[in-house]
């Protein structure tokens, strides 16, 4: 109570010399306050003071923090827009080189296939002159030892021909592939014409045993 007292004279007192006194008087109550209350006061000052500062602190994150976020947005977006970009680049040129490859794929493919056929055409009329469609021939008279029949008649049946075989008593033996992994003697081979839409028969064809076989042609 008596310090609640003093304090309470001293305040009076104080607004007595405050407002009657010199401003020397004035200087001196200032000073004396300021002796009594340095301490308080400095670290009232230095309290307001660092929440000011850590106030100004807190803005200057909040602004960094936003300044950081529309900087990587943007970032952002031109990432995106140069990968788009580069993705697009990439993509036409991979397209020109696949568009450049495909057409050298179709002219190699188009001159194998024209190779192919010639080659073909050549087999054909190589094989029109070796056999006859009329009569049968041993094929052993030309030095023929091995005779795929399987494979020859896959490319001729779209020319509208087939080979047709047949077993004789005879040493002229030709060993005859007539399928995978099947292989027959037969001595005398000719040229039927099929259908070139339709599979032709595989089959030996009888053939009566007084038809004789014709001789090589004449060279």
């Amino acid at each position: 109570m008596d310090d609640r007292i003093e304090a309470g004279v001293q305040q009076a007192l104080a607004r007595v010399v405050l407002q009657n006194g010199s401003p020397e008087l004035h200087q001196v109550l200032l000073d004396e306050v300021w002796r009594q209350r340095e301490g308080e006061l400095t670290t009232r000052a230095l309290a307001q003071v660092r929440e000011a500062h850590q106030h100004e602190l807190r803005a200057s994150e909040e602004a960094l923090r936003d300044r950081y976020a529309r900087e990587r947005k943007a970032l952002e977006r031109e990432l995106e827009g140069e990968l788009d970009r580069r993705w697009q680049a990439e993509q036409r040129r991979l397209d020109e080189d696949m568009g450049e490859r495909l057409a050298r794929l179709r002219t190699t493919r188009e001159g194998w296939k024209a190779r192919a056929e010639a080659a073909e055409a050549q087999l054909v009329f190589l094989l029109e002159q070796l056999l006859s469609e009329e009569r049968k021939r041993y094929v052993a008279d030309y030095h023929v030892e091995r005779f795929d029949l399987a494979g020859l008649n896959a490319v001729l049946a779209p020319h509208g021909w087939a080979i047709r075989r047949a077993a004789r008593p005879s040493e002229r033996v030709v060993k005859t592939m007539l399928g995978p992994n099947q292989v027959a003697d037969r001595h005398v081979f000719w040229l039927v014409r099929v259908d070139p839409e339709r599979a032709p028969v595989e089959d030996d064809e009888e053939e009566p045993e007084d038809t004789p076989a014709l001789p090589p042609a004449a060279s």
